[in-house]
């Protein structure tokens, strides 16, 4: 692996559901909270998720679905969760950051409040998402985003089937 692109997974022995329960209670806890049935770990979309971690590449994996069609998943594909945080951010964090974002979602529009993020919360809680993979990775290559840190953290959720249509409600 080049230098640059140095990459911690600590738990890449323990499978494509790694730190399982880190990643579901949470979700699962926002979407009890709505009245939908919990998440289950997709072990697909978790080695998509690892896949991609792993490149450091602070942006959402373009190639989601091919990858996720490529490995046996089904055809509808996955929905995107991604995280960053320098020089550190732990599972907990990067899912609450998507949680959190239930404060700038609005049911009754449909719509977040003004100037702020909320599809990350919305992909958590979608009805018809069974399903996730997640995974976790620290980074040492620089990232812009992240005003040039060198030293980082990246979490990648994808969702099955995934939410966040144009129009209608997660729930």
């Amino acid at each position: 692996m080049d230098a640059s692109k140095d990459v911690d997974v600590a738990s890449a022995d323990a499978g494509p559901c790694a730190d399982e329960s880190a990643w579901l209670t949470p979700m699962n806890e926002a979407r009890a909270a709505v009245g939908e049935a919990p998440l289950v770990c997709d072990p697909i979309a978790a080695q998509v998720a690892l896949n991609y971690a792993k490149l450091c590449n602070w942006a959402h994996n373009a190639n989601r679905t091919a990858d996720y069609v490529a490995l046996g998943g089904a055809a509808s594909g996955v929905g995107e969760n991604i995280a960053a945080g320098a020089p550190t951010e732990s599972i907990a964090s990067a899912v609450a950051s998507w949680v959190n974002e239930k404060s700038s979602y609005d049911y009754a529009t449909n719509t977040c409040a003004s100037g702020q993020m909320c599809g990350h919360y919305t992909q958590v809680i979608w009805k018809t998402t069974t399903a996730v993979g997640c995974a976790h990775v620290s980074c040492t290559m620089p990232v812009a985003a992240l005003g040039g840190a060198t030293k980082w953290d990246f979490s990648v959720c994808d969702y099955s089937p995934p939410g966040n249509y144009v129009g209608k409600k997660p729930y």
